[in-house]
Order: C-alpha cells, then structure tokens, then sequence
C-alpha cells in the first residue's frame, strides 16, 4: 500500500501505459479504502503495526493512527494526545459539552474523548447500559474502550457509546458514575480536528468575546501551509503545517504531516510548547511514522521541524517521549531507541502512568 502499482515487469520500461503514472493515484486511494469495508480488516492493519500480533486487543494510540492513515479525509487537520487522569477526561468532556450545547458547535468540530477502563461481567447485563461499581465477586473481563458521548449531574455521571452493537444497553449507549471511572481508569485519548477550532490566535483576550464572536471564531477554518520537497529523481514528498492548542495545557502545538505523490501519509509529528519555571521546551509527544516508510528519511524530516520549532520559540530543549505502546518486546521500540539516539537525543528510562510513558528522550539545541 506504500509505493507504486506498476503493471509490468520490474525490468521493462515505466511509461504512459503503466498505473503508476497513469491513474495510480486513484488505485492507491481504491486500495486503501477497500480496507474500511469492515472492521476486522481495520483490526488486522492496526494488528500489522502494534507488535502484539496474537493478542486480540492493542493500545488506544495504535488505532488512532491506524485511523489516521486510513481515514484521510475525515482525519485531515488532526490532533491527538494522551490524557492523564480521569479529571482531564471529565473536564475535556464537560468542555465539548458547552461548545455543542451554548456555542451551537457543530458536533463534527467537537473534541471526541475516548477512555480505557476495566470492565467487570456485570457490563454484559447492565439494564439500559447503567454501569455500576462492580459489586464483590464481580469478574474483570479486562480492558475496554469507549466514547465519552454526554454527562448528567455536573459530570457525576458519564455517558458513552459502547461497540457491543445495538441491542446492549440503551440502543448501544450507557452511562457510568464518574466515581468509576476514577478507580478502574487506564488510559485516555483525546481527539481533535485541528481544521477547526481553538488556536492561539483566535482566542487572544477570549474572555471578553461574546458567545456569538466566539462561536464566529472557533468556526473559522485554521490555515494549513503546503509545501513540497523533491526527494531524489522521482519522488515528490509534500509538508502540510498547521497549529491547534493542547486540550490539556491550553499550550500551542505545531503539528506536521509528510505525505507521499500518492497523498498517503508517511509520517506526522506534534509539537508541544512547555513552560516551565526555569526554561522553556519542546515537547513531541508523538512522532510516528508508517512502518511502509520507515528508513526513508521521513523520521529525520520531523526531527528537523522540531529543531527549527525549538530555535523558532527560543527553546533550549527538545523531549522526545517514547508512550508505553512503541515499547513492546521487539523491533517497535528497538527503532525508536535507535532513531532518537542517531539524532542526538539521550534516553532517560522511567515508567509513568500519567499518561502511559516509558522514557523521555533529551536533546539540548
């Protein structure tokens, strides 16, 4: 799915008559798409890339850019962090809320939250999907994800869509006390379509702007820069450019995504801006790219987006965070350890749960 479909033997001659100049953009797109025509292929491309092939389950981020690869035109523009705690989820929620509910914002513009939380057996029979603390004897069935969707009660109560189908709870919805996410919480993902928005632009002086002004403003479209690189005689790779805020530090964030002729997306980075009593810094909570692209350079191509960001805000330090699903057993967190230490970076291993890290990678600009 990462490079050129050619219809002729690799030693003839690519001209006119081939896909891969013809057309191949269309094919690819075909091909990329024809995995959405069910779940279970979505599964098995996020399955290819997390490195638990025979486990039946895999890390929140992972699907996320398994999403991200696949859903080009829904997730343009995107952003996505980890989140904390199960205050920062609550908090992000009730937020969304009053966009949606006094802001009028449409729901497609509107941070989507997404919780990990231990599961009990009572889930399977809860009546209209009202999830109680497990009672004693209650079994863990494991981890399981939802969508936080809505609240009552000021947030004492969490609303969310479950993936049981239909036929579970209300209509496939249910509700939990916020007491219970509190004690079962795992891990936690916020979303947000960064074409829309929150910038710092936009919300300079925001508390003198009405509901209306601000509405006008979140609605306004945030400006993308595009640019193109040519990489070696036939490779053409373009940059698109774009800043959000962070939802948990109100922080701006410089986000890259590099694409390939096709418009796959190769590989995409975000930059957070950190201020701290002593210094200013940048950090990269997520620089990822496709397994396909992997080796090409892409890796280095970011690297050098956040040294010229750093030099940019006059920061004297770049962290790179290694999150706890690139450290499975094996090449996935072998290539990360690699690539920060071929760019200058210095490991600093240390388990953290908030959110799920296990090393921070230094580089001093």
């Amino acid at each position: 799915m990462g490079f050129d479909v050619h219809t002729h033997g690799p030693t003839d001659v690519c001209d006119r008559s081939c896909l891969a100049q013809n057309g191949g953009r269309w094919a690819q797109l075909a091909a990329q798409m024809s995995l959405l025509g069910n779940r279970a292929d979505m599964f098995f491309v996020g399955k290819a890339i997390d490195g638990l092939p025979r486990v039946n389950g895999g890390h929140l981020i992972m699907g996320q850019r398994t999403a991200c690869f696949l859903l080009r035109s829904v997730h343009r523009q995107v952003y996505y962090e980890m989140l904390p705690d199960a205050h920062h989820a609550q908090r992000l929620l009730l937020e969304s809320a009053f966009w949606a509910e006094t802001l009028v914002i449409p729901r497609a513009h509107i941070d989507r939250v997404i919780v990990v939380v231990e599961a009990f057996e009572s889930w399977r029979t809860a009546r209209n999907g009202a999830i109680q603390l497990p009672a004693p004897g209650d079994r863990s069935i494991g981890l399981h994800t939802v969508l936080l969707t809505h609240y009552a009660q000021s947030g004492g109560t969490l609303g969310f869509v479950n993936s049981w189908g239909p036929r579970w709870g209300d209509r496939g919805y249910g509700t939990m006390p916020f007491e219970y996410l509190e004690r079962h919480f795992f891990d936690a993902l916020v979303v947000r379509r960064a074409r829309w928005g929150p910038s710092s632009w936009k919300l300079r002086r925001a508390e003198d702007r009405s509901p209306r002004e601000l509405r006008r403003r979140l609605l306004v479209e945030n400006p993308r820069v595009r640019g193109r690189l040519r990489i070696g005689r036939d490779e053409n790779w373009q940059t698109d450019v774009y800043e959000t805020l962070s939802p948990s530090t109100d922080e701006p964030v410089t986000c890259v995504e590099i694409t390939n002729g096709f418009g796959l997306k190769m590989g995409w980075a975000f930059f957070r801006l950190l201020r701290t009593e002593s210094m200013d810094v940048i950090e990269v909570p997520e620089l990822f790219v496709w397994p396909t692209f992997r080796g090409m350079g892409v890796g280095r191509l970011l690297n050098d987006f956040a040294v010229g960001y750093a030099r940019l805000c006059e920061c004297s330090e770049i962290r790179l965070m290694m999150n706890e699903a690139d450290a499975v057993v094996g090449s996935p967190r072998a290539a990360a350890r690699l690539f920060a230490q071929a760019c200058g970076y210095r490991w600093k291993w240390r388990q953290e749960v908030a959110p799920r890290r296990v090393g921070t990678a230094y580089m001093k600009i």
